[in-house]
């Protein structure tokens, strides 16, 4: 049973003293230096309304953060959603509605949620600033929401842990359906179902938690106590933008809304990636890599025009297979008429769906969707998705005579998993072909590599197909496209993304391997050039256009979107530093091993001959980490060769304490750092320029060479 705890709305908020400037990474910051004093015993335990004391930080959204704490009535863990610095009014009472819709959710794959209420956080200006003198008080207002707390991990990382089956994926995704059926017919609207909004808890059960951003389908929601009906403030865009479907883009979403964002989520967690898109911004699937069953429920649900989605989530369970290969069909049914509406609906069976990110085409199509919506109504849409949504813009013109021909792409391995093949160039071919009105394929082989002197020439080349994604930007032309490569044999596949920016016949650019469920296994620079032309000049990462400093430098999709927001003033600022991985930022797999055979006694450094890279690694580091429980920390490191194979050094901590370095490495170049004096510590970390890893704490680390 839910507790309405005291609302923001009954108390005065001249009882507390509030600094107006704090926004949610400041609270952040304070709770998590706050919670590490506690940690060691020089602070008393930080506590909300007396009840709930707070252990660590989980993570954090745009309105507010996720804890891990205790309830002391009742003697159980719970996660608790902290809202800081709301005031009476609009924004507290959505929060309120929030509680009151998801407290009404009580089914075995949806989290539950405990109680809500408000209070304040006891901290200090010193939490905040270390510069500050202690017992400068500041109090934190903050309305709160207890739920469930799930023992376990997102899907995200349940999928990039081990090679997943494709029935245990099915059988996952329909347990997360059924927890969103049951929202959906108690009328909640989930609005960011993703992979990091499903959990895996210890018996292998899938939740969907983190309704952070739902609301009623009918834009109300009752209050219990007089009957008065108190409407959503919903006038903004809310979701993550890769997963939203398109008329979420706009701001107009229900129940089937969620139903794209499921299938994206479910062809991600089946083919590790997302749907290709073409150069108009729209994704499709590609039928000849599902059994018939799964491509057509992927169609249905990425339909354009809602209308044409499935009637509920039960009708699309009741047609997703629980076996890959099962290929039963179907008849024609009842809903699947014609379109009702006018616009530009494409058929569900094409497996078409609009990303704006296609710029002005994009738009103009969405615009017939929303045709028989009121001219202002639409107009303050359409004004909300340009002020919201980051997208490129296009001009007039298709660009078919600066992309279509035969292109020599050359690639360098600048991070990689295994240090041996730093510097690796490989040759590429990629030939475009105009398919339509700005509608581009590329045929990519790969042809060759080349280790220092060594070249070797594929004798049957990867090759493989894949729509092009193609924006202008003024006069510069970016094409972004994946591939998967194989041989004719099939016996050797790989999966590419390639992001270029063309000018003049000329294209430099980034590009991924990609690996684990869709994350970059190896990154480098891409320089290329059509027939006829030289390439250009690229040899550093200081010679790519910012934004794609950026995306090889930045450890998560929020750090490089800050980083091109606040560092590429200028098409070729050098970004230099892009600061701590921030919260989505997903640790390799591999450095979480490393740790897991030091912690079992189990690491054995290697002693000489592969992976002896100390003198590789010697010199100067910054290395930025994201503490387990919030806040950010900095580190220089001075690292010198004891030998080949182990340097020593010690780590200098800017608002951290100091640590005296060993460093080894294993068989791959990724390096452990350990402290003599301290057997609990630890980092494992790998890269030779930049670099990422974990620490033993949690911590999340980005690093790089000083003057890189």
């Amino acid at each position: 049973m839910v507790g309405h705890g005291t609302l923001l709305s009954r108390r005065s908020s001249a009882e507390f003293w509030q600094d107006p400037q704090l926004d949610v990474t400041d609270v952040e910051n304070a709770v998590g230096a706050r919670l590490a004093l506690v940690d060691l015993g020089l602070a008393p335990p930080l506590f909300i309304d007396t009840r709930y004391r707070l252990l660590r930080i989980l993570g954090k959204g745009g309105r507010g953060l996720v804890c891990l704490a205790t309830d002391e009535h009742l003697h159980r863990s719970v996660a608790i959603k902290l809202y800081p610095a709301l005031q009476p009014g609009a924004v507290s009472q959505e929060v309120v509605l929030e509680a009151q819709a998801l407290a009404r959710l009580e089914h075995q794959n949806v989290v539950g949620v405990y109680d809500f209420g408000d209070g304040a956080l006891a901290l200090e200006r010193a939490d905040l600033d270390p510069s500050q003198a202690p017992g400068q008080p500041l109090l934190v207002l903050c309305f709160y929401m207890t739920m469930q707390h799930v023992h376990g991990q997102s899907v995200r990382r349940w999928l990039g842990m081990v090679k997943r089956s494709r029935e245990q994926v099915l059988d996952v995704f329909h347990q997360a359906g059924w927890g969103l059926v049951h929202a959906h017919e108690a009328g909640v609207v989930h609005r960011d179902f993703k992979p990091e909004n499903v959990m895996i808890d210890e018996k292998g059960r899938a939740l969907v938690v983190d309704f952070g951003f739902a609301r009623h389908r009918s834009g109300t929601q009752p209050d219990a106590g007089d009957g008065v009906i108190a409407r959503w403030q919903d006038t903004q865009i809310v979701g993550t933008y890769e997963y939203m479907a398109p008329e979420a883009r706009l701001g107009k979403n229900d129940a089937r809304s969620d139903q794209y964002s499921f299938a994206l989520t479910l062809h991600e967690g089946l083919l590790g990636c997302l749907p290709p898109v073409t150069s108009a911004g729209v994704a499709y699937v590609e039928q000849h890599r599902f059994p018939g069953a799964v491509a057509r429920v992927l169609n249905r649900a990425l339909a354009l025009d809602p209308v044409h989605r499935y009637p509920s989530m039960r009708e699309l369970l009741a047609e997703l297979p629980a076996r890959w290969d099962d290929q039963w069909r179907w008849e024609r049914l009842d809903d699947e008429a014609a379109p009702s509406r006018k616009g530009a609906w494409l058929a569900a069976g094409m497996g078409a769906v609009l990303f704006l990110g296609g710029g002005g085409l994009g738009l103009a199509l969405w615009r017939g969707w929303i045709g028989g919506e009121a001219a202002d109504e639409r107009d303050q849409v359409e004004q909300v998705a340009s002020d919201e949504v980051e997208a490129p813009s296009a001009v007039t013109g298709c660009p078919s005579s600066e992309l279509v021909g035969v292109w020599s792409l050359e690639n360098e391995v600048l991070w990689d998993w295994d240090s041996s093949r730093r510097g690796v160039v490989s040759e590429f071919e990629l030939e475009i072909v105009a398919r339509g009105d700005c509608d581009f394929v590329g045929r990519m082989a790969k042809l060759s590599y080349r280790d220092g002197a060594r070249t070797k020439r594929y004798e049957a080349p990867l090759r493989g197909e894949a729509p092009l994604h193609v924006v202008r930007r003024g006069a510069l032309v970016d094409v972004q496209g994946t591939w998967l490569l194989e041989t004719s044999s099939e016996q050797d596949t790989r999966r590419y993304y390639f992001s270029l920016e063309v000018d003049d016949g000329q294209a430099r650019g980034v590009y991924s391997r990609l690996v684990n469920g869709g994350r970059p296994g190896i990154r480098g620079l891409v320089r290329g050039a059509r027939e006829g032309r030289g390439r250009p000049s690229v040899a550093t990462v200081e010679a790519l256009p910012c934004r794609y400093q950026c995306e090889l430098l930045c450890a998560g999709e929020v750090a490089r979107k800050s980083c091109e927001t606040t560092r590429c003033s200028e098409h070729y600022s050098r970004v230099g530093e892009c600061g701590p991985p921030s919260a989505d930022f997903e640790t390799p797999m591999s450095t979480q091993r490393m740790l897991a055979r030091w912690r079992d006694g189990e690491w054995s450094p290697v002693s000489g001959g592969k992976g002896c890279e100390a003198e590789l690694v010697a010199g100067d580091w910054i290395v930025d980490g994201r503490l387990p429980g919030g806040g950010s920390r900095r580190w220089t490191l001075s690292l010198q060769e004891a030998d080949k194979c182990r340097l020593i050094g010690f780590a200098k901590g800017e608002t951290a304490r100091n640590h005296s370095l060993r460093v080894e490495f294993d068989e791959e170049g990724r390096w452990l750092a350990t402290d003599p004096l301290d057997p609990a510590w630890a980092w494992a970390v790998y890269g030779w320029s930049f670099a990422v890893g974990e620490g033993a704490d949690g911590t999340k680390l980005s690093a790089r060479r000083q003057g890189y």
